[in-house]
Order: C-alpha cells, then sequence, then structure tokens
C-alpha cells in the first residue's frame, strides 16, 4: 500500500512538473508571439513613413508595446467566468466610513486617463495648465466628454480651471504620455494665480484652432472642447464639491505618426503604441499602458489592417515579417 502511495505521490508529481512546463511554454510562446506583432507593427509603420514620403523618416518606438491573445480564447457564450476569488466580499457604504472615501474610490475606478486640461483667463492674457483625472467620453456622435473639477477640501473657492471653463466656456485636453508625465505632475502642483504652467513645467504653447485656449505641444493628442452643460455635485454636507461639464469635441490634433495602420486623413485612428499613454490606478499609482489583447471581434479588423503587410495576425505571430524574410 506504502509503494503504491509512493506511485501515486510521484506521478502526481510529475503530471504537475508537466502541467507547469505546459503552462510555462504556453505563457512563453503568447509572450514571444506578441512581441513579434509589436516589431513587426514598428517595420510596417517604417516602411510606410517611407512609402508615403514623411519628412520624418525615424518611426516612433513601438519595441515595448505587446499585442497579446484575447486572456480566455476558448470562451464560448454561455459559459460562466471563472473567477480567481472565493466571493467573499468586503462590503463598505460610503455614508458609514470615518474617513475621507477618495483613496478607497480612485483605487476602485482605476486605471483612470490622466489628461493636462489647458484652459485661458476671460480676458485672454493669463494661461492655466493642470492634471484632470476625473473625465471620460460620455457620446461618440458627436464626441462629448465629461469632465470633473473638484474643489479643495476646506476652500470654498473654486480652482482656477473652474473659474477659466465657467467664464469662457472652453478647455483643451492634452494626453499625458510617459514622456511627458513628470512635466504634468508638475503642473498639479499649487502655483499661484499669476504663474503660467506652461513654462514653468516646460510645455510649449501652440494655438487651437476651434478654441482659445492654448494646447500643449509636447503632448501627442489634443482635444479642443466647448462647454454644453455643467452640473453641480455636492458633498455629504451639502456644500457643492464638485462641478461636472459636459463638452462638445470640436476638434482632435494628433501627430502624424500615430496614425493607426490601415487608416489615413480620411478615416483617422489613433494607434496606441506609439501614443504610450498615463493612466491613473490609485492616488499614488500611475501605469503607462505598453499591453493589449483584442477581442473575436476586433480580431477581424485587425487582420484587414494587417493584410497591408501582406499577412494575418497568426503569420505575424509564427513567421514574422515577411519583408524581413524577404531582406534575409
Amino acid at each position: 500500500n506504502k509503494s503504491r502511495e509512493e506511485n501515486s505521490v510521484c506521478g502526481h508529481k510529475e503530471d504537475m512538473g508537466r502541467a507547469e512546463d505546459m503552462a510555462l511554454a504556453a505563457a512563453a510562446g503568447a509572450v514571444a508571439g506578441g512581441i513579434v506583432v509589436a516589431y513587426s507593427m514598428l517595420k510596417w509603420k517604417q516602411r510606410n513613413n517611407e512609402e508615403s514620403g514623411d519628412v520624418n523618416k525615424e518611426s516612433i518606438d513601438v519595441s515595448d508595446f505587446t499585442l497579446l491573445p484575447p486572456p480566455n480564447p476558448d470562451w464560448e457564450p454561455g459559459d460562466k467566468p471563472v473567477s480567481p476569488f472565493r466571493g467573499d466580499f468586503q462590503s463598505v457604504k460610503i455614508q458609514d466610513m470615518t474617513c475621507a472615501p477618495y483613496d478607497f474610490f480612485v483605487s476602485a475606478m482605476a486605471p483612470r486617463m490622466f489628461m493636462l486640461c489647458s484652459t485661458l483667463s476671460e480676458d485672454g492674457t493669463k494661461p492655466n495648465l493642470t492634471p484632470v483625472t476625473y473625465i471620460g467620453a460620455v457620446s461618440e456622435d458627436e464626441p462629448h466628454i465629461a469632465l470633473g473639477i473638484t474643489k479643495r477640501k476646506g476652500n470654498p473657492e473654486p480652482k482656477d480651471t473652474q473659474v477659466n471653463i465657467d467664464r469662457t466656456g472652453e478647455f483643451v485636453l492634452n494626453v499625458v504620455s510617459s514622456w511627458c508625465c513628470e512635466a504634468a505632475e508638475h503642473c498639479g502642483k499649487r502655483h499661484g494665480p499669476d504663474v503660467d504652467e506652461f513654462e514653468v513645467s516646460g510645455f510649449t504653447k501652440i494655438p487651437s484652432v476651434t478654441v482659445r485656449p492654448y494646447r500643449a505641444k509636447e503632448t501627442a493628442v489634443q482635444m479642443e472642447c466647448r462647454v454644453v452643460k455643467a452640473v453641480d455635485l455636492n458633498d455629504a454636507e451639502g456644500v457643492q464639491a464638485s462641478r461636472v461639464y459636459i463638452a462638445k469635441v470640436t476638434a482632435i490634433h494628433f501627430e502624424k505618426e500615430l496614425m493607426a495602420p490601415g487608416h489615413d486623413s480620411s478615416r483617422p485612428a489613433i494607434g496606441l503604441p506609439g501614443l504610450k499613454p498615463i493612466a491613473l490606478n490609485n492616488s499614488r499609482q500611475r501605469t503607462c499602458i505598453t499591453q493589449a489583447f483584442s477581442d473575436t471581434k476586433a480580431r477581424a479588423s485587425y487582420e484587414a489592417e494587417f493584410k497591408a503587410c501582406g499577412m494575418t495576425l497568426n503569420q505575424l505571430a509564427t513567421e514574422g515579417d515577411p519583408q524581413e524574410r524577404k531582406e534575409s
């Protein structure tokens, strides 16, 4: 009996070892495939720039971007999702919290977009640039966004950003990428009302086309916005704590090198790999988005885009770039 038990245990260990080896191999294959796809996207962009006569021959670096397979590729409608947790929930009523809910709330909302909001004083003499994170797309046709500007705790006076938007009805949102993250964070420090955040943080002012506030040149994507509605939100004591603006996006600017594969000026789309956008995980941690996966529906779109390279996504992941094979 002891011998049979030992054989059973050894066999179980061997099975576990084989399973671990297979899992590691599968994970390594997925990552390798993703790296191949990312590299192929980079080479496609380089060739596309050269063929189109782009003045800037140096393509943006997307070598650190990985396109992964879907996390659950075998899922079918009706299948029950398998959670890694036990379902042992901690429930918290906000009204019962004895501390400010900020840290708890923003950690539950992760990740959140991190953008710079540019405004201008009513007389046009004082530009303002500040980080914003309470923001989201709420409509696509016509494009609209929602932007929340909070008041400082214990200070009834509105921030300069709110004052400017209230008086002009205009602002510009600038996407924060990895290369300008620290400068964007510096804009959020408490500068005086007469301080130009563009100057103290190193950003360059460039004119907008449909609104008066400036754009930040060092950001790769900028959205000009015009307010259509404002809503006030109160705190637990009934004091106004935040003002939410619903704004129409009137123009979008982006670096030409960010044009997604398969798109052009008549049907523009922005490629995520080169943008390297920053998102907030909580009050202290930030994330740079350098990984993505496509769902089954989007896969057909990706395959159509990669036909420009003469191959499918499966070939990209297993065979590499066709131009590279031809040159070798």
